[in-house]
């Protein structure tokens, strides 16, 4: 997805890829930047790069995240999704460039999930 797809689009509420091998492996920078009604985002688990403030202030985006395929997530990439519950990480995060502030001002943030890691350090 490219960069700035939907940025600051308020009216944006949900995003699903349609499709039995349809997903997305790429998010661009800022590409949803300021949806602060996006409460939904279908399968995140086969996401492989997000870039930095790709979800930068989706306040409304809520439940849990799984990274499992991730190899690159951007500085602050959700920053200020503050309604987010919980993040998994999957074995892909062993070689993984994690960006600086990357869940800053996720406030409602209760587990982060490294049970499928073999390796992890802070």
């Amino acid at each position: 997805m490219q960069s700035y797809a939907f940025s600051k689009d308020s009216g944006l509420y949900s995003f699903n890829i349609i499709g039995d091998d349809a997903y997305l492996a790429y998010v661009g920078p800022h590409a949803f930047d300021g949806c602060s009604a996006l409460e939904e985002f279908i399968d995140f688990s086969r996401i492989e790069h997000i870039s930095e403030y790709a979800f930068k202030g989706c306040a409304s985006l809520t439940g849990d995240i799984n990274l499992s395929s991730i190899d690159y997530i951007g500085d602050n990439a959700f920053n200020g999704c503050s309604a987010l519950h919980g993040v998994k990480f999957g074995r892909s995060m062993l070689d993984a460039v994690v960006g600086e502030d990357m869940l800053y001002g996720c406030t409602a943030i209760e587990t982060i999930d490294c049970s499928e890691m073999e390796y992890f350090e802070l």
